[in-house]
């Protein structure tokens, strides 16, 4: 094949460059999915009485998916995210929302969390809701789970950074039939 160009040269190279990115989304993708359940899940399943959990079908896990742009310089570029728009919002039962409470200065808010589950969960902050110093007393006599940070990114990427993403890339160059050589 005769390239005439820097771009159709660029083209070629990402679009057999395609299924190595998909392959190593995919497992970036189960990576998070496996914190997000032993960091977030696991610790809680006795609170899942008190919600009913969406799961991946409409919950916060499943809500965690890749796909591919480019760059303005043509580059393939993989991004791995959580889409507010794939979980479920039903705010009279609290999934991933609340309902408008009739307070001042709150009257007609739309209190939609999907879009912040991210942070929230991570950091264990709620934006739309008052929060003592000591975030154990917000509801006195509970058990506020919800307010503890559960930090399933950090896992997530100190793991990635210590060998396993080279391990995934490398894998998947091999299995498309890419020869490596050296370290990366």
């Amino acid at each position: 094949m005769i390239f005439r160009n820097h771009e159709q040269l660029m083209e070629q190279i990402n679009n057999d460059l395609l299924p190595v990115m998909d392959k190593i989304g995919a497992k970036v993708q189960k990576k998070i999915k496996f914190h997000i359940n032993e960091v977030v899940y696991k610790p809680y399943t006795e609170h899942v009485r008190k919600y009913e959990r969406q799961g991946e079908d409409g919950g916060f896990i499943g809500s965690w998916i890749y796909d591919f742009s480019y760059s303005p310089t043509g580059n393939l570029i993989l991004r791995v995210y959580s889409e507010p728009d794939l979980m479920t919002l039903d705010q009279e039962r609290h999934i991933h929302g609340r309902p408008d409470i009739q307070e001042e200065g709150l009257i007609g808010q739309e209190f939609d969390r999907r879009e912040n589950m991210d942070m929230l969960i991570a950091e264990g902050k709620g934006y739309d809701f008052e929060m003592s110093e000591d975030a154990s007393t917000y509801i006195e006599g509970v058990d506020n789970w919800w307010t503890r940070p559960r930090d399933y990114f950090t896992p997530t990427l100190d793991e990635l950074d210590m060998g396993e993403l080279s391990g995934y890339t490398r894998s998947a160059l091999k299995e498309f039939g890419f020869s490596i050589k050296g370290e990366f």
